[in-house]
């Protein structure tokens, strides 16, 4: 026979037993829940937020220094071709244009475009950035070409 004692002892037991099943199974599905999340939160978190800033920064340097040794106001497409391949990382993609006006009178015209880089690529499909640079030619003091610098680029993983 039970004494009271060991009944009251005997129903806390059982009871702590399933209290303490509620406590490992809670404590299974918070883990779970946090191991979720943050396994979610890292990958998400992987992509550098200062990539797009890493290409504008890279494209618009290349393009400056491009342009200040007068390799766009040439207008030679094989020499543009050469410098853009040799600069340009091979991480990136790019569409290029580059136009060059003539100064006539109080206007500026249109003479010549060139284009580089992958020019057939739908830009909306592609996450890009774009920029432009304008440069200017002298003669005798005199302003006598506009050139205007245009591109869209891209990471190739993309």
């Amino acid at each position: 026979m039970m004494t009271d004692l060991q009944r009251f002892f005997s129903g806390f037991i059982s009871r702590k037993g399933i209290a303490l099943t509620y406590d490992a199974v809670l404590a299974i599905a918070l883990f779970l829940l946090v191991y979720v999340f943050v396994s979610t939160y890292s990958v998400e978190g992987s992509k550098n937020p200062f990539s797009q800033l890493e290409l504008k920064r890279n494209f618009d340097g290349m393009i400056n220094v491009l342009g200040r040794e007068g390799v766009f106001q040439s207008m030679n497409f094989n020499d543009i071709n050469s410098a853009l391949t040799s600069s340009v990382s091979p991480r990136f993609d790019f569409k290029l244009s580059v136009k060059e006006f003539n100064y006539l009178g109080a206007s500026f015209v249109l003479s010549n475009e060139l284009n580089f880089g992958n020019i057939s690529v739908d830009l909306n499909s592609v996450n890009h950035i774009k920029g432009s640079e304008s440069f200017l030619s002298y003669n005798n003091s005199e302003i006598d070409k506009f050139y205007r610098v245009e591109y869209r680029s891209w990471f190739r993983n993309e």
